[in-house]
């Protein structure tokens, strides 16, 4: 699943399973006694642009060793697709792991970006929080009084 897509041939052929042979990259994000961060990138060899399978990994530690807890999957295609992922970890806060996807390529391209609070065993996408004009704070999904 973190290695393989279902994309178009080159030419907008039929629709078929291209599987990286292995991960490109793996990288180690945050890792303490009790749990690890990785993210991994795949590059399947697509035939009509240029794609990359990328992984985002949550591995707890138990009595039996270590277990996979929670995962992410997301995808980069175009000639400009890719990633840049970043672990911010401050005293006293919360582990958050920030995920920019970019996509497309010559005049189509666009950036997409994701933060992640990295709980003991699971992601959770953090949404924005607003603060209206009085100080009061604004549910999510709604605009500013």
């Amino acid at each position: 699943a973190f290695r393989a897509i279902h994309f178009a041939e080159h030419g907008g052929g039929p629709i078929r399973e291209y599987v990286a042979p292995d991960f490109a990259r793996i990288e180690v994000l945050h890792e303490s006694a009790s749990r690890r961060v990785l993210f991994s990138t795949a590059l399947p060899p697509t035939t009509a642009t240029r794609t990359e399978i990328l992984g985002l990994f949550l591995l707890v530690k138990t009595d039996s060793g270590w277990v996979l807890a929670d995962a992410r999957r997301f995808e980069a295609i175009g000639k400009d697709g890719g990633a840049h992922v970043e672990a911010a970890n401050a005293e006293r806060a919360e582990l958050r792991v920030r995920v920019t996807l970019f996509q497309g390529g010559s005049q189509h391209s666009y950036s997409q970006c994701g933060i992640y609070r990295v709980g003991k065993k699971l992601f959770e996408l953090d949404l924005p929080r607003e603060t209206g004009i009085n100080g009061k704070k604004v549910p999510a999904g709604t605009s500013s009084p």
